[in-house]
């Protein structure tokens, strides 16, 4: 029987880390798009009349959508996207890899999604509102070609 020193407390999710293309990016707001989908394609075979047979279809993987706290020079997420204005990320060489690490209670890593081949494909810079008392935003979505779990 399990006792209480193999009890697994999940992690809080404000503690993580992002690195891209070897840059250490620290105080981002939010990381989403850590997902992947593997979609079905019904088959009607013949003979069998009890249902349908799924076959697995294309694996998909949504964009990565980081949002920091805007923080000006040396404007390293908006320098990511003019690699791909420019038209550099046609190359492989010009994509980007990187990394979200959870940090558990005493900051060291508990888990590490590492995404490859990636296109920063949108940046969204702050929205101002003098009747708002908030952070200035600043957002990226990129696009990738795979997700890794560590």
């Amino acid at each position: 029987m399990p006792g209480p020193a193999d009890r697994k407390d999940p992690v809080p999710l404000f503690t993580f880390k992002v690195s891209i293309a070897g840059i250490e990016c620290a105080f981002f707001r939010s990381v989403s798009g850590l997902k992947v989908e593997t979609e079905v394609q019904e088959h009607f075979e013949g003979g069998f009349n009890y249902g349908v047979r799924k076959l697995i279809g294309r694996t998909k993987w949504p964009n990565i959508i980081l949002k920091q706290g805007f923080v000006g020079p040396p404007f390293d997420l908006w320098n990511l996207h003019q690699k791909t204005m420019k038209g550099e990320a046609k190359r492989d060489s010009a994509r980007v890899s990187g990394s979200i690490i959870q940090l558990g209670a005493n900051m060291d890593q508990v888990c590490k999604w590492t995404f490859y081949n990636g296109i920063v494909v949108k940046w969204e810079g702050p929205d101002f509102d003098a009747a708002k008392n908030e952070l200035a935003v600043e957002m990226i979505e990129i696009a990738h070609e795979g997700l890794k779990i560590e």
